[in-house]
Protein backbone atom coordinates (compact mmCIF):
# COMPACT_ATOMS: atom_id res chain seq x y z
CA UNK A 1 0.00 0.00 0.00
CA UNK A 2 2.83 2.42 0.84
CA UNK A 3 4.48 1.85 -2.54
CA UNK A 4 1.15 2.22 -4.35
CA UNK A 5 0.44 5.58 -2.70
CA UNK A 6 3.95 6.81 -3.46
CA UNK A 7 3.38 5.89 -7.12
CA UNK A 8 -0.04 7.53 -7.31
CA UNK A 9 1.29 10.74 -5.78
CA UNK A 10 4.60 11.00 -7.62
CA UNK A 11 4.33 8.72 -10.65
CA UNK A 12 7.51 6.93 -9.51
CA UNK A 13 7.92 3.23 -8.81
CA UNK A 14 9.85 3.22 -5.53
CA UNK A 15 9.99 1.38 -2.22
CA UNK A 16 12.03 1.46 1.00
CA UNK A 17 13.97 -1.10 3.03
CA UNK A 18 11.72 -1.40 6.06
CA UNK A 19 8.68 -2.56 4.14
CA UNK A 20 10.88 -4.83 1.99
CA UNK A 21 12.52 -6.63 4.91
CA UNK A 22 9.84 -9.33 4.92
CA UNK A 23 10.01 -9.99 1.18
CA UNK A 24 12.83 -12.50 1.55
CA UNK A 25 14.88 -10.92 -1.25
CA UNK A 26 16.04 -7.69 0.43
CA UNK A 27 19.47 -7.75 2.12
CA UNK A 28 19.25 -5.73 5.34
CA UNK A 29 23.04 -5.81 5.76
CA UNK A 30 23.66 -3.92 2.52
CA UNK A 31 20.36 -2.11 1.98
CA UNK A 32 20.14 -3.57 -1.53
CA UNK A 33 18.25 -6.31 -3.29
CA UNK A 34 19.61 -9.77 -2.47
CA UNK A 35 20.85 -10.78 -5.93
CA UNK A 36 21.45 -14.42 -5.05
CA UNK A 37 17.81 -14.80 -4.00
CA UNK A 38 16.59 -12.86 -7.04
CA UNK A 39 18.50 -15.30 -9.25
CA UNK A 40 16.92 -18.19 -7.39
CA UNK A 41 13.35 -16.95 -7.89
CA UNK A 42 13.94 -15.70 -11.43
CA UNK A 43 13.73 -11.94 -10.96
CA UNK A 44 16.02 -9.14 -12.10
CA UNK A 45 16.63 -5.93 -10.09
CA UNK A 46 15.26 -3.80 -12.94
CA UNK A 47 11.90 -5.55 -12.55
CA UNK A 48 11.59 -4.20 -9.01
CA UNK A 49 10.94 -0.68 -7.67
CA UNK A 50 13.84 1.66 -7.02
CA UNK A 51 15.08 1.32 -3.43
CA UNK A 52 15.10 4.49 -1.34
CA UNK A 53 15.84 5.20 2.30
CA UNK A 54 12.98 6.00 4.63
CA UNK A 55 12.69 9.77 4.68
CA UNK A 56 14.17 10.20 1.21
CA UNK A 57 12.42 12.54 -1.23
CA UNK A 58 10.68 10.69 -4.06
CA UNK A 59 9.72 13.75 -6.10
CA UNK A 60 6.96 16.34 -6.43
CA UNK A 61 3.27 15.63 -6.71
CA UNK A 62 2.28 15.07 -10.36
CA UNK A 63 -0.06 17.34 -12.26
CA UNK A 64 -2.77 14.66 -12.41
CA UNK A 65 -2.55 14.07 -8.66
CA UNK A 66 -2.64 17.82 -8.07
CA UNK A 67 -5.90 18.11 -10.00
CA UNK A 68 -7.40 15.09 -8.21
CA UNK A 69 -6.42 16.09 -4.67
CA UNK A 70 -5.88 19.82 -4.69
CA UNK A 71 -2.29 19.40 -3.55
CA UNK A 72 0.22 21.84 -5.02
CA UNK A 73 2.68 20.47 -7.56
CA UNK A 74 5.36 21.96 -5.30
CA UNK A 75 4.39 19.42 -2.60
CA UNK A 76 7.21 16.92 -2.13
CA UNK A 77 6.49 13.22 -1.75
CA UNK A 78 8.71 11.47 0.82
CA UNK A 79 9.24 7.75 1.37
CA UNK A 80 7.81 6.70 4.73
CA UNK A 81 8.29 3.52 6.74
CA UNK A 82 6.52 0.30 7.69
CA UNK A 83 3.92 1.01 10.41
CA UNK A 84 5.83 -0.38 13.39
CA UNK A 85 9.07 1.27 12.27
CA UNK A 86 7.25 4.58 11.85
CA UNK A 87 5.73 4.10 15.32
CA UNK A 88 9.18 3.57 16.78
CA UNK A 89 10.35 6.87 15.27
CA UNK A 90 7.20 8.57 16.57
CA UNK A 91 8.02 7.28 20.05
CA UNK A 92 11.62 8.51 19.90
CA UNK A 93 12.82 4.90 19.77
CA UNK A 94 15.85 5.65 17.60
CA UNK A 95 18.75 4.44 19.77
CA UNK A 96 19.44 1.38 21.92
CA UNK A 97 18.07 1.41 25.49
CA UNK A 98 14.45 2.42 24.97
CA UNK A 99 11.97 -0.27 23.96
CA UNK A 100 8.53 0.72 22.72
CA UNK A 101 5.52 -1.55 23.00
CA UNK A 102 2.27 -1.12 21.12
CA UNK A 103 -0.84 -2.69 22.61
CA UNK A 104 -3.46 -2.41 19.91
CA UNK A 105 -5.15 -5.35 18.24
CA UNK A 106 -1.83 -7.17 18.68
CA UNK A 107 1.14 -6.65 20.97
CA UNK A 108 4.34 -5.53 19.21
CA UNK A 109 7.65 -4.60 20.82
CA UNK A 110 10.32 -2.57 19.04
CA UNK A 111 13.96 -2.45 20.11
CA UNK A 112 16.53 -0.38 18.21
CA UNK A 113 19.93 -2.06 17.78
CA UNK A 114 23.15 -0.93 16.10
CA UNK A 115 23.73 -4.03 14.01
CA UNK A 116 21.67 -6.89 12.60
CA UNK A 117 20.74 -9.18 15.48
CA UNK A 118 19.55 -12.66 14.63
CA UNK A 119 17.93 -15.08 17.03
CA UNK A 120 19.29 -18.61 16.45
CA UNK A 121 15.85 -19.96 17.43
CA UNK A 122 14.04 -17.64 14.98
CA UNK A 123 11.62 -16.31 17.58
CA UNK A 124 11.50 -12.73 16.27
CA UNK A 125 12.33 -10.79 13.10
CA UNK A 126 15.02 -8.16 12.61
CA UNK A 127 14.00 -5.21 10.40
CA UNK A 128 15.80 -2.48 8.52
CA UNK A 129 15.29 0.73 10.57
CA UNK A 130 14.29 4.14 9.20
CA UNK A 131 17.63 5.50 10.46
CA UNK A 132 20.88 4.68 8.62
CA UNK A 133 22.97 2.08 10.41
CA UNK A 134 20.15 1.04 12.75
CA UNK A 135 17.98 -2.06 12.91
CA UNK A 136 14.78 -2.93 14.73
CA UNK A 137 13.89 -6.14 16.57
CA UNK A 138 10.13 -6.68 16.43
CA UNK A 139 8.73 -9.50 18.57
CA UNK A 140 4.96 -9.62 18.21
CA UNK A 141 1.91 -11.42 19.59
CA UNK A 142 -1.26 -11.70 17.54
CA UNK A 143 -3.85 -11.04 20.22
CA UNK A 144 -3.59 -8.39 22.95
CA UNK A 145 -6.10 -5.57 22.82
CA UNK A 146 -8.17 -7.87 20.64
CA UNK A 147 -8.70 -10.14 23.65
CA UNK A 148 -10.09 -7.24 25.68
CA UNK A 149 -12.31 -6.24 22.79
CA UNK A 150 -13.57 -9.82 22.40
CA UNK A 151 -14.44 -9.95 26.10
CA UNK A 152 -16.15 -6.54 26.00
CA UNK A 153 -18.22 -7.45 22.96
CA UNK A 154 -19.22 -10.90 24.16
CA UNK A 155 -19.51 -10.51 27.94
CA UNK A 156 -19.31 -6.79 28.73
CA UNK A 157 -23.09 -6.27 28.68
CA UNK A 158 -22.75 -2.88 27.02
CA UNK A 159 -20.02 -1.56 29.31
CA UNK A 160 -17.20 0.51 27.82
CA UNK A 161 -13.48 -0.20 28.14
CA UNK A 162 -13.27 2.53 30.77
CA UNK A 163 -16.10 1.02 32.83
CA UNK A 164 -14.64 -2.47 32.63
CA UNK A 165 -11.18 -1.21 33.57
CA UNK A 166 -12.65 0.65 36.54
CA UNK A 167 -14.13 -2.66 37.73
CA UNK A 168 -10.77 -4.39 37.30
CA UNK A 169 -9.07 -1.70 39.39
CA UNK A 170 -11.04 -2.93 42.42
CA UNK A 171 -9.54 -6.43 42.12
CA UNK A 172 -6.30 -7.26 43.92
CA UNK A 173 -3.25 -8.12 41.80
CA UNK A 174 -3.30 -11.81 40.98
CA UNK A 175 -7.09 -11.86 40.49
CA UNK A 176 -7.55 -14.28 43.41
CA UNK A 177 -5.80 -17.06 41.50
CA UNK A 178 -7.63 -16.53 38.20
CA UNK A 179 -5.13 -16.95 35.36
CA UNK A 180 -5.54 -16.23 31.67
CA UNK A 181 -3.59 -17.17 28.54
CA UNK A 182 -4.41 -14.68 25.76
CA UNK A 183 -3.60 -16.86 22.75
CA UNK A 184 -6.99 -16.73 21.02
CA UNK A 185 -5.49 -17.26 17.56
CA UNK A 186 -2.36 -19.21 18.46
CA UNK A 187 0.89 -17.85 19.86
CA UNK A 188 3.81 -16.17 18.12
CA UNK A 189 6.78 -14.56 19.89
CA UNK A 190 8.55 -15.95 21.79
CA UNK A 191 7.00 -19.38 21.05
CA UNK A 192 5.32 -20.01 17.73
CA UNK A 193 2.46 -22.44 18.19
CA UNK A 194 -0.60 -22.07 15.94
CA UNK A 195 -2.37 -24.72 18.02
CA UNK A 196 -2.20 -22.74 21.28
CA UNK A 197 -5.55 -21.47 22.53
CA UNK A 198 -6.82 -19.03 25.12
CA UNK A 199 -7.46 -20.25 28.64
CA UNK A 200 -9.11 -18.95 31.79
CA UNK A 201 -7.85 -21.16 34.61
CA UNK A 202 -8.71 -21.26 38.29
CA UNK A 203 -12.33 -20.10 38.05
CA UNK A 204 -14.31 -20.20 41.29
CA UNK A 205 -17.71 -18.98 42.41
CA UNK A 206 -16.06 -15.92 43.93
CA UNK A 207 -14.84 -14.60 40.59
CA UNK A 208 -16.74 -11.76 38.93
CA UNK A 209 -16.61 -9.96 35.62
CA UNK A 210 -14.04 -7.64 37.17
CA UNK A 211 -11.68 -10.56 37.87
CA UNK A 212 -11.88 -11.73 34.26
CA UNK A 213 -11.09 -8.24 32.97
CA UNK A 214 -8.07 -7.88 35.24
CA UNK A 215 -6.91 -11.38 34.31
CA UNK A 216 -6.85 -10.26 30.66
CA UNK A 217 -4.84 -7.13 31.51
CA UNK A 218 -2.36 -9.17 33.54
CA UNK A 219 -2.10 -11.85 30.83
CA UNK A 220 -1.07 -9.31 28.20
CA UNK A 221 1.41 -7.80 30.67
CA UNK A 222 3.04 -11.20 31.21
CA UNK A 223 3.16 -11.70 27.45
CA UNK A 224 4.97 -8.36 27.27
CA UNK A 225 7.35 -9.50 30.00
CA UNK A 226 8.18 -12.73 28.15
CA UNK A 227 9.19 -10.76 25.09
CA UNK A 228 11.19 -8.24 27.11
CA UNK A 229 13.09 -11.21 28.53
CA UNK A 230 13.61 -12.49 24.98
CA UNK A 231 15.16 -9.16 23.99
CA UNK A 232 17.44 -9.23 27.04
CA UNK A 233 18.48 -12.77 26.14
CA UNK A 234 19.63 -11.44 22.76
CA UNK A 235 21.75 -8.77 24.43
CA UNK A 236 19.33 -5.82 24.25
CA UNK A 237 19.75 -3.38 27.14
CA UNK A 238 16.17 -2.61 28.18
CA UNK A 239 16.13 0.39 30.52
CA UNK A 240 12.53 1.54 30.17
CA UNK A 241 9.39 1.00 28.10
CA UNK A 242 7.42 3.44 25.99
CA UNK A 243 3.76 2.47 25.58
CA UNK A 244 1.80 3.19 22.42
CA UNK A 245 -1.58 2.21 21.03
CA UNK A 246 -5.02 2.09 22.58
CA UNK A 247 -3.76 0.17 25.61
CA UNK A 248 -1.68 3.19 26.63
CA UNK A 249 -4.88 5.11 27.51
CA UNK A 250 -5.41 2.96 30.60
CA UNK A 251 -3.41 4.06 33.64
CA UNK A 252 -4.25 0.76 35.33
CA UNK A 253 -2.92 -1.29 32.43
CA UNK A 254 0.25 0.81 32.34
CA UNK A 255 0.80 0.22 36.06
CA UNK A 256 0.21 -3.51 35.67
CA UNK A 257 2.78 -3.64 32.85
CA UNK A 258 5.31 -1.75 34.96
CA UNK A 259 4.71 -4.08 37.91
CA UNK A 260 4.96 -7.26 35.86
CA UNK A 261 8.03 -6.27 33.83
CA UNK A 262 9.77 -4.50 36.71
CA UNK A 263 10.57 -1.62 34.34
CA UNK A 264 9.66 2.07 34.43
CA UNK A 265 7.20 2.98 31.74
CA UNK A 266 5.94 6.08 29.96
CA UNK A 267 3.04 6.55 27.55
CA UNK A 268 3.44 8.63 24.40
CA UNK A 269 1.12 11.62 24.42
CA UNK A 270 0.48 11.25 20.68
CA UNK A 271 -1.77 8.23 20.18
CA UNK A 272 -0.93 8.08 16.46
CA UNK A 273 2.79 7.48 16.87
CA UNK A 274 3.17 5.98 13.38
CA UNK A 275 1.68 9.10 11.80
CA UNK A 276 3.96 11.26 13.92
CA UNK A 277 6.92 9.11 12.87
CA UNK A 278 6.38 9.64 9.15
CA UNK A 279 5.74 13.35 9.78
CA UNK A 280 9.16 13.49 11.47
CA UNK A 281 10.79 11.75 8.49
CA UNK A 282 9.09 14.15 6.08
CA UNK A 283 10.07 17.17 8.17
CA UNK A 284 13.72 16.15 8.07
CA UNK A 285 13.52 15.45 4.33
CA UNK A 286 12.25 18.95 3.46
CA UNK A 287 14.67 20.70 5.81
CA UNK A 288 12.41 21.61 8.73
CA UNK A 289 14.75 19.74 11.07
CA UNK A 290 18.47 19.06 10.92
CA UNK A 291 18.08 15.34 11.57
CA UNK A 292 15.71 12.75 13.03
CA UNK A 293 17.23 13.07 16.51
CA UNK A 294 16.52 16.82 16.60
CA UNK A 295 13.00 16.30 15.25
CA UNK A 296 12.23 13.69 17.92
CA UNK A 297 13.47 15.99 20.66
CA UNK A 298 11.08 18.70 19.47
CA UNK A 299 8.06 16.66 18.45
CA UNK A 300 7.84 13.58 20.70
CA UNK A 301 6.02 14.18 23.99
CA UNK A 302 5.67 11.58 26.73
CA UNK A 303 3.55 11.30 29.83
CA UNK A 304 4.45 10.83 33.48
CA UNK A 305 6.96 8.11 34.27
CA UNK A 306 5.27 5.13 35.96
CA UNK A 307 7.48 3.16 38.32
CA UNK A 308 6.91 -0.48 39.31
CA UNK A 309 5.08 -0.76 42.63
CA UNK A 310 7.28 -2.76 45.06
CA UNK A 311 4.14 -4.05 46.77
CA UNK A 312 3.10 -5.72 43.52
CA UNK A 313 6.39 -7.28 42.52
CA UNK A 314 6.23 -10.57 40.66
CA UNK A 315 7.43 -13.72 42.35
CA UNK A 316 8.74 -16.36 39.94
CA UNK A 317 8.89 -20.02 40.55
CA UNK A 318 7.88 -23.39 39.30
CA UNK A 319 4.28 -23.66 40.42
CA UNK A 320 2.68 -26.74 38.86
CA UNK A 321 -0.99 -26.87 38.01
CA UNK A 322 -2.75 -28.66 40.88
CA UNK A 323 -2.64 -32.42 40.45
CA UNK A 324 -6.45 -32.58 40.65
CA UNK A 325 -6.63 -30.97 37.21
CA UNK A 326 -6.37 -33.99 34.94
CA UNK A 327 -9.14 -33.43 32.44
CA UNK A 328 -7.40 -33.49 29.04
CA UNK A 329 -8.96 -30.43 27.41
CA UNK A 330 -7.10 -29.29 24.31
CA UNK A 331 -6.47 -25.90 25.89
CA UNK A 332 -4.77 -27.27 28.98
CA UNK A 333 -2.62 -29.67 27.00
CA UNK A 334 -1.31 -26.66 25.09
CA UNK A 335 -0.47 -24.58 28.15
CA UNK A 336 3.17 -25.60 27.77
CA UNK A 337 3.66 -23.65 24.57
CA UNK A 338 7.19 -24.88 24.09
CA UNK A 339 6.01 -28.44 23.50
CA UNK A 340 5.08 -29.95 20.17
CA UNK A 341 1.49 -30.35 19.11
CA UNK A 342 0.52 -34.03 19.12
CA UNK A 343 -2.23 -34.59 16.56
CA UNK A 344 -2.53 -38.30 17.40
CA UNK A 345 -3.27 -37.49 21.04
CA UNK A 346 -5.87 -34.92 19.96
CA UNK A 347 -7.59 -37.45 17.72
CA UNK A 348 -7.58 -39.98 20.54
CA UNK A 349 -9.01 -37.39 22.91
CA UNK A 350 -11.79 -36.44 20.49
CA UNK A 351 -12.77 -40.09 20.05
CA UNK A 352 -12.95 -40.57 23.83
CA UNK A 353 -15.04 -37.43 24.22
CA UNK A 354 -17.52 -38.66 21.62
CA UNK A 355 -17.89 -41.92 23.55
CA UNK A 356 -18.22 -40.00 26.83
CA UNK A 357 -15.59 -42.22 28.40
CA UNK A 358 -13.61 -41.02 31.41
CA UNK A 359 -9.92 -40.42 30.88
CA UNK A 360 -7.40 -42.47 32.81
CA UNK A 361 -5.23 -40.75 35.40
CA UNK A 362 -2.45 -39.08 33.44
CA UNK A 363 -0.59 -37.37 36.25
CA UNK A 364 -0.11 -33.65 36.66
CA UNK A 365 -0.10 -31.46 33.57
CA UNK A 366 2.76 -29.13 32.60
CA UNK A 367 3.16 -25.81 34.34
CA UNK A 368 0.52 -23.20 33.58
CA UNK A 369 2.81 -20.42 32.42
CA UNK A 370 4.34 -20.58 28.93
CA UNK A 371 7.97 -21.49 29.22
CA UNK A 372 7.43 -23.78 32.21
CA UNK A 373 6.86 -21.06 34.81
CA UNK A 374 3.74 -19.93 36.54
CA UNK A 375 4.23 -16.29 37.52
CA UNK A 376 2.25 -14.87 40.41
CA UNK A 377 2.04 -11.44 41.92
CA UNK A 378 3.60 -11.02 45.35
CA UNK A 379 1.44 -11.76 48.35
CA UNK A 380 -0.75 -14.20 46.44
CA UNK A 381 -0.58 -17.80 47.65
CA UNK A 382 -1.69 -20.70 45.44
CA UNK A 383 -4.64 -22.57 46.88
CA UNK A 384 -4.66 -26.29 47.50
CA UNK A 385 -6.10 -28.54 44.87
CA UNK A 386 -9.24 -30.35 45.78
CA UNK A 387 -12.63 -31.35 44.50
CA UNK A 388 -13.43 -30.84 40.87
CA UNK A 389 -11.03 -29.20 38.45
CA UNK A 390 -11.40 -25.44 38.14
CA UNK A 391 -10.23 -25.13 34.56
CA UNK A 392 -12.35 -24.42 31.52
Amino acid sequence: MEDYLLHRLSGCYVTEGGVCTSTGYFDITTGRWWEEMLDFIGLRPEQLPTLLRSGEIVGPVTGDTSRETGLSTRTLVVAGAMDQIAGAVGAGNIAPGLVSETTGTALVLAATVNEPTYDPQKRLPCYYHALPGKYLLLPYCQTAGMVFRWFRDQFGQGQSYEQLTALAAEVLPGCEELLMLPHLTGSTSPRFNPQARGVFYGITLSHTRAHFVRAILEAVAFMLRENVELLKELGVNVKELMSLGGGARSRLWLQIKADVTGLPLRAAECEEAASLGVAILAGVAVGLFRDVETACQQMVRVGTRIEPDPAHRVRDGLQPIPAAVRHPSAALRLLELGGKHDEKQDQHHRRRQRRLLPEPDQGPLPDAQPGGQHHQLHGHQPGKAGGRPRAV
